[in-house]
């Protein structure tokens, strides 16, 4: 059931026959109303739509705490609501400047009035009918001037305020605790969703599609022309909508579109009297990467891996345009690395990009714009990031990792597992990748040893038919497949990234120091959380770190070293332990053990205690082989250390400095404390 659909009638407020009175209540205090109610809701920037939180509406929770805390930050934050399962929402946005109040006039005609639902008016003269979520819906444009919100869209609700200055409230005679009584959306709506029909007099798009890897381009520049002309953030986001949804293949996801419309809507269109190219907008897009969009002539200038060679600022400079007529591919002029200290090659680059485009000089002066161009990028890069007060930093607003067996996934940084080939290491990952997708993580398995034939059939034995983990076959070093891997983390929403293996990743010796800064420089770029799997080195630390390389040790936040146990004969069970090496972000782990039964079409695995496995016992401390043996009971110090085969006083010392694992009874034997025991109570 939805969590809508679960929603008890709320108890009426005492001055409000009509049920609770939000627009009585402080932004903060509505929060906490909604969240109370099963509704999960985040901070959106003050009478505005923009997500304040990292994740956007992915964050959204009904968490008392943090919804707290957001609103103590920012006290005149809108309410945003994730539309879908997480609320239970499927919502109608009709915008009557684009034609809404037409359309749905024109639906109550063809298919009568819809059920009595939930309805708020928007603050800017729209609304928002609110129904039952349905699965199998997309988000996007509906009808001229109409919307549809599911699975990846979100709408702000009362008593937020909208950028007009009006406030959104409830309608109707229940208000607010209509929420608690929604309705399914009516089936003519439902058959309207599913097929998504243009907008009337309008025929099928002629012409290429837009695939991935171009429509976050070629839509941005459609946005900066059409912003050029005038065009508002609304306008942006109806007409891009329908380009995406008819011209895209596959579509963008909605919050994807939202996203360019608001950040194009940002600059102010050119004036009257305006040359087309006097346009220019430039912005530092990440580490070592620049932009300048040309609203005026639909083209742009980007330069990424910025590097300095033999005292030069070299990187790879990208040049776009979309006009009619440019001699370019889907809109590419040039694409290559460029000296941008260089006098002489600005020059050359220009007359260049001038000749692709196919443009006249009186019109547009490309001499001019990359000159402008280059300057900017080297004043930046020379200033570099300012300063700014750590107070000023927004909190994550997630936990820091998700336990998956006992095994921490930290989701914000890099952990390295490291061990000897076939030692259960790439299985382990897409056991993770399975475990981490069931909990709502979106993961991409970035591999450059199999294919993607091999995973799947591993995937199914492990998980049987599973859909939801993104993989992406990789053949060049990752300094190559960074930008490719960024464009589909961006596209695919992902949270966690897997790179199968470090060492076919490397653009250099692996257990070079260079090499190592260079993989991480990328991995920061990438900017999501991820588990790296690297091989050992057959050097003296080979198990103490990965190559071998304090490098890789030191730029890591955590890394595991995985060792398999013998098999035995034909026998069809492997044992792994996992030896916590380092740990930034808390104390060590103690060792994991996992159970690997291979039968036919099916691989089990299941969590173990690695004192369970002999041959890894002699790897665990003393601490670790006392409570192992202490969960069958309380034993004397000398049994103890008997069993152990260490001396009485080895014993004693490991009480001493444990107190808050291990405790003397009355009867001068020893028993465990922790409640759970084994290798996994202590270090």
């Amino acid at each position: 059931m939805s969590p809508a659909a679960a929603l008890p009638a709320p108890g009426h407020h005492s001055d409000s026959p009509a049920g609770v009175d939000l627009e009585r209540m402080s932004l903060a205090e509505a929060a906490q109303w909604y969240a109370s109610r099963g509704i999960p809701v985040f901070p959106c920037r003050p009478r505005g739509k923009e997500p304040l939180v990292e994740g956007g509406f992915h964050a959204a929770t009904t968490d008392e705490a943090r919804i707290r805390e957001w609103w103590r930050r920012w006290p005149g934050a809108n309410i945003g609501v994730p539309a879908g399962p997480a609320s239970g929402w499927l919502a109608v946005d009709v915008d009557p400047r684009n034609g809404g109040d037409s359309t749905v006039q024109d639906w109550i005609r063809r298919y009568g009035r819809w059920p009595d639902t939930a309805e708020a008016v928007t603050g800017g003269g729209g609304r928002h009918i609110v129904f039952r979520h349905v699965d199998g819906l997309r988000c996007g444009p509906l009808a001229p001037g109409v919307d549809l919100k599911v699975t990846g869209g979100y709408i702000v609700v009362a008593p937020s305020i909208h950028p007009s200055g009006g406030r959104y409230m409830w309608d109707g005679m229940d208000g607010a605790d209509s929420l608690g009584r929604l309705s399914d959306p009516p089936g003519w709506l439902l058959r309207l969703a599913r097929e998504k029909r243009p907008p009337t007099g309008s025929t099928a798009a002629p012409g290429r599609k837009i695939g991935a890897g171009h429509r976050n381009t070629e839509l941005t520049s459609l946005a900066g022309v059409l912003r050029s002309r005038g065009a508002g953030e609304v306008e942006l986001l109806d007409l891009l909508g329908r380009i995406n949804e008819r011209l895209c293949d596959p579509p963008l996801r909605a919050d994807e579109v939202e996203r360019i419309a608001q950040s194009v809507s940002r600059y102010e269109p050119r004036a009257e009297n305006e040359r087309p190219d006097s346009q220019r907008v430039f912005e530092r897009l990440d580490e070592g990467r620049y932009r300048m969009m040309l609203p005026g002539i639909a083209s742009e200038l980007e330069i990424d891996l910025l590097r300095r060679e033999d005292g030069n600022l070299v990187g790879e400079l990208i040049a776009r345009c979309h006009l009619p007529g440019n001699r370019g591919v889907d809109g590419l002029l040039s694409i290559a690395d460029f000296n941008i200290s260089s006098a002489r090659a600005r020059v050359e680059r220009a007359k260049l990009i001038a000749t692709r485009a196919n443009t006249k000089s009186e019109e547009v002066d490309w001499p001019g714009i990359v000159e402008d161009f280059c300057q900017r990028v080297l004043l930046a890069e020379r200033e570099g990031e300012p300063a700014v007060d750590l107070a000023d930093v927004p909190v994550r607003e997630t936990d820091p990792y998700i336990l998956v067996d006992g095994f921490p996934v930290l989701k914000h940084h890099a952990v390295v597992v490291f061990g000897d080939g076939a030692s259960g290491k790439s299985l382990l990952a897409l056991y993770l990748a399975w475990k981490l997708t069931e909990r709502g993580e979106t993961v991409i398995y970035a591999d450059w040893e199999l294919d993607a034939a091999d995973h799947r059939e591993r995937l199914e034995s492990i998980a049987g038919p599973f859909r939801g983990i993104k993989y992406v076959r990789c053949r060049l070093p990752l300094r190559e497949e960074t930008e490719r891997l960024r464009r589909i983390a961006r596209e695919e929403g992902a949270t966690y990234l897997i790179c199968d293996s470090i060492a076919l990743g490397c653009d250099g010796p692996p257990e070079a120091a260079e090499t190592a800064m260079r993989y991480f420089q990328c991995l920061r770029r990438i900017g999501l959380g991820c588990l790296l799997i690297a091989h050992v080195s057959k050097g003296e630390e080979g198990d103490k770190k990965p190559f071998g390389s304090a490098f890789w040790h030191n730029s890591a936040r955590a890394t595991w070293f995985a060792k398999r146990g013998e098999q035995v004969g034909t026998e069809n069970i492997v044992h792994v332990a996992l030896f916590n090496r380092k740990s930034n972000l808390g104390p060590l782990r103690p060792p994991l053990g996992f159970e690997l039964r291979f039968e036919e079409g099916k691989t089990t695995i299941r969590r173990t205690d690695a004192a369970d496995i002999g041959e890894f016992a002699d790897k665990l401390t003393v601490a670790q082989r006392m409570a192992h043996l202490l969960r069958g009971g309380a034993m004397t110090v000398s049994e103890l250390a008997e069993r152990l085969e260490v001396a009485d006083s080895s014993i004693r010392s490991v009480m001493n400095r444990k107190p808050g694992i291990f405790i003397r009874l009355a009867d001068g034997r020893v028993a465990l404390l922790a409640k759970e025991g084994g290798s996994d109570a202590t270090q």
